[in-house]
């Protein structure tokens, strides 16, 4: 299922990445710095609750221009180095750690956050920063926390002041603390009859918000609607009405997720009538046309294939089929071809076959069979490789926006997981159909 960034600032924070923007600068050596880096989260976090540390994390990737910079001409600053002895640093390749970047929303590197012990985030800051750069995002997390801190006791004292609260939950949800601020706010609800309409209002606002990032998105939504229904002046009445489409259809993509396609077709066809951004519109009908193939039977493939191996749905039944529709031009088809490749050695014990299909976005016609079994050879594939149909008949059937499409088949024949290569979710998927046994 494709994904696309709906929330605006600041419920995502968006880091516009310099990477591909950025040559790359000479001598990146990640352990010469003068910093004790530690390398996985989790060992990190055990650290610092030992020794009562924040967490500074860098998020990086070895092809980065900016974070090449950075190894080279901030972090072997002397002013780092010793402001980062307070805390526990942990280096995070983003391309070895898919599920600390969805964890964290990172849209680009680098990305440097400080974390609580917990992980929880204080403050974050992407692209390339200098020295005074590092001491300003450090100085402005200790800052936070200590807010955070005298709001907690002031809540402690006062657990009847809505208001304390409410600030203590938009501190929470700033924080990427929204399961605390969504604890904190249901705890305070049953206060707010007696508070003013302008409290009760902040209070509706906060909670539903706090919901739509806690992933309860249908609370959030129904929150929300209440909100703007009852307070329909509050100064965040508009906001609210931005982000109740925008939760719908998260909450459809969840229940995509789910396996609800039912349920998630019917969120999906009301945002296409009630929906006032053409954004939210074409996402909405694209998810639709999504749900005419997922949870069903997989289209038969209108192929001819290059090699003598040639496998179609129904002769693999049984096994788990990660299907990618590659266009050898195009930049990423190589490495999706490799994805297969590497996917096929990782689970081919467990059940999964691996198929290509060479497709053309524009249809104009079949690819060339000689081209495509050179481009085969130069990159060593071992996986079934057909030429599409007229270009691109079987990708139509498999709803295909782009080239590389992807598509992931359970044992029981049936369409589980189209859109886009996500590697994080691509596994997840994965792993819960390879645990199914095929059927009878």
């Amino acid at each position: 299922m494709t994904r696309t960034a709906l929330f605006p600032k600041p419920i995502i924070a968006i880091g516009l990445s310099l990477a591909l923007l950025t040559t790359a600068a000479p001598g990146f050596t990640a352990e010469s710095d003068g910093i004790q880096w530690v390398h996985s989260l989790e060992a990190a976090k055990t650290q610092a609750k030992a020794e009562n540390k924040l967490i500074f994390m860098d998020v990086y990737a070895e092809w980065c221009g900016p974070c090449k910079i950075m190894a080279r001409d901030t972090f072997p600053d002397p002013t780092v180095i010793k402001a980062l002895e307070n805390y526990v640093s942990v280096k995070i390749d983003a391309d070895k750690a898919p599920e600390i970047t969805r964890q964290y929303r990172i849209l680009g590197v680098p990305t440097l956050f400080v974390l609580t012990a917990d992980g929880a985030p204080l403050h974050q800051e992407s692209g390339s920063l200098p020295p005074e750069g590092i001491l300003a995002l450090l100085e402005t997390a200790k800052v936070r926390l200590e807010k955070i801190t005298a709001l907690e006791k002031e809540v402690h004292m006062a657990p009847d002041n809505v208001s304390k609260a409410v600030e203590l939950a938009r501190m929470y949800t700033d924080t990427g603390r929204a399961a605390d601020a969504v604890t904190l706010l249901e705890s305070t609800q049953p206060k707010i009859e007696s508070v003013s309409q302008s409290t009760k209002g902040d209070f509706m606002f906060a909670l539903g918000l706090a919901y739509l990032l806690d992933r309860a998105y249908d609370k959030g939504v129904q929150t929300l609607e209440q909100f703007v229904e009852a307070q329909p002046a509050h100064a965040e009445s508009e906001r609210a009405k931005d982000l109740i489409p925008r939760g719908k259809v998260f909450d459809a993509m969840a229940r995509v997720d789910k396996g609800e396609y039912d349920q998630a077709a019917k969120i999906l066809t009301q945002l296409t009538k009630t929906s006032t951004e053409p954004q939210i519109t074409r996402f909405a009908e694209n998810m639709l046309a999504q749900l005419e193939v997922l949870g069903k039977p997989a289209p038969d493939w209108d192929v001819t294939w290059v090699g003598e191996q040639s496998p179609s749905p129904q002769t693999l039944k049984g096994k788990v089929v990660a299907l990618a529709f590659v266009e050898p031009e195009g930049g990423q088809s190589v490495e999706i071809a490799q994805k297969l490749q590497a996917l096929k050695q990782e689970h081919g014990g467990e059940g999964l076959e691996t198929v290509a299909i060479v497709s053309s976005l524009d249809g104009a016609q079949a690819a060339d069979a000689a081209n495509v079994r050179t481009w085969i050879e130069e990159n060593s594939l071992t996986c079934p490789v057909a030429i599409d149909g007229q270009g691109r008949s079987t990708l139509e059937r498999y709803k295909g926006q782009r080239t590389p499409w992807f598509v992931l088949i359970g044992r029981d024949g049936v369409v589980h997981y189209l859109g886009t290569f996500d590697e994080g979710e691509v596994r997840r998927k994965l792993t819960s159909l390879l645990g199914v046994e095929a059927p009878a």
